[in-house]
């Protein structure tokens, strides 16, 4: 009998005269040998492997027990099995260096102020990226204005192996966007503002859903509280919902919110009065000059800001993120999914 798993490179010939156990430890061993199976792939679970040659886990299990004394492979607790080699383990000074790169790297990372979490989410995140070899986890990011959207692709751009996928709250309130368009994402991202109507407009879809808490950067909140008091603000989005968003802010931080200009990007009018009116203009980062990753902007928004910072006047910015925690909690639920996929 010839059993083949693509997914895993592996080639089970099962010769019908024998233990099936020692079928399975010879055809690794040949995988090995042959090339065909190479360090650090892994092989099916002992469940997987006996559903599909129809024989009890327990016969897999004893061949992998000796696949393992033979040092050909190697168990990862909680992670799986995989091909060690056909020399066997590592040589030990292989090792030590391996542990010294790996300690170094946590050094400068705390260094740097990640924490443990973050350092073991991060881990996690590029061990499944490994293992998972460029295979894509979509993920769907749903909130009421762009602005925070475009924000949350940039904030998760790091994440190599999820393909994110913005959707506006409001097109699923109207009805315009269908629930069943999320079907196909194993993890839906929101804000906790958000998290209670989403799960009401999609209550079949609840489990997916993994909520964030948001709030500006510290490098916001501590650019907008060095200014003088004195300061005149400006506020220029894409959407009614940011400008609420930078307003609130400013009013939680005891700035007078009253008489401050603002206007939409698409309306060059309000936009040059703006930056006429304004020392200081808030704007979400991907509407800075230069930013290069809005295409909606015209080449007159670039030039007329230009223009306000050569004589004398400044943007800022207003980057609203997922706090720490919640970053921290989205990428360990990504690393999960990644490792049962």
């Amino acid at each position: 009998m010839d059993f083949r798993e693509g997914e895993y490179g592996l080639n089970i010939q099962l010769s019908g005269s024998g233990p099936v156990y020692l079928d399975i430890v010879h055809s690794v061993t040949e995988g090995i040998r042959q090339g065909t199976m190479k360090p650090g792939d892994r092989l099916p679970t002992e469940r997987e492997l006996a559903d599909k040659l129809g024989v009890a886990r327990g016969t897999v299990n004893k061949a992998y027990d000796l696949l393992k004394r033979g040092n050909l492979v190697v168990a990862v607790q909680g992670a799986g099995s995989y091909v060690s080699g056909p020399s066997g383990l590592l040589p030990e000074q292989d090792k030590k260096h391996a542990v010294s790169m790996l300690d170094e790297a946590i050094r400068d990372l705390m260094n740097r102020g990640f924490g443990l979490d973050e350092i073991e989410a991060l881990f996690a995140l590029r061990l499944e990226s490994a293992r998972t070899s460029g295979e894509m986890l979509p993920l769907a990011a749903v909130d009421c204005n762009p602005e925070a959207l475009a924000i949350f692709r940039d904030q998760l751009a790091f994440l190599a192996n999820v393909d994110i996928h913005l959707f506006d709250l409001g097109d699923l309130r109207s009805g315009s966007l269908p629930g069943s368009a999320l079907d196909a994402y194993p993890l839906i991202l929101t804000t906790l503002t958000h998290e209670g109507e989403l799960a009401g407009l999609l209550p079949d879809k609840r489990q997916r859903m993994v909520k964030a808490s948001v709030s500006p950067s510290q490098e916001t909140v501590v650019a907008i509280a060095s200014l003088p008091r004195q300061t005149r603000f400006g506020i220029l989005t894409r959407s009614l919902q940011f400008r609420r968003i930078i307003l609130d802010r400013l009013a939680a931080m005891g700035l007078s919110t009253e008489g401050i200009p603002s206007a939409l990007e698409e309306d060059k009018g309000g936009v040059l009065r703006v930056l006429s009116q304004s020392d200081v203009v808030l704007l979400p980062p991907d509407e800075m000059p230069g930013s290069g990753k809005d295409p909606f902007l015209e080449d007159w928004h670039q030039s007329e800001k230009n223009a306000f910072q050569a004589r004398g006047g400044r943007l800022i910015p207003f980057m609203y993120c997922m706090e720490r925690g919640s970053l921290i909690h989205v990428e360990e639920r990504i690393a999960s999914l990644l490792l049962s996929s």
